[in-house]
């Protein structure tokens, strides 16, 4: 939560924003991975973030799951 006090106290200021990755690295996370994302997008909605979600060969529907649900999401790179 600091760090968007911070970038608001920036932005009021005129300063520079920095902008804030999130990389997830995954693997046969089809059981987690929506709650996990579907969190941090909650709390990240007004903010200049993207989350990068690296997907390593999954054997399970973590990659159909992601590209189902995520796919279209500007704040998520899959």
């Amino acid at each position: 939560m600091d760090i968007y006090f911070y970038n608001d106290l920036l932005k009021e200021k005129g300063g520079i924003i920095m902008k804030l990755s999130i990389i997830i690295p995954i693997y046969n996370g089809e059981k987690y991975i929506s709650e996990l994302l579907d969190n941090i997008l909650d709390q990240i909605d007004n903010h200049e973030c993207e989350i990068l979600v690296i997907e390593n060969g999954s054997s399970d529907n973590t990659t159909e799951l992601l590209m189902n649900n995520y796919y279209n999401n500007s704040k998520v790179k899959i």
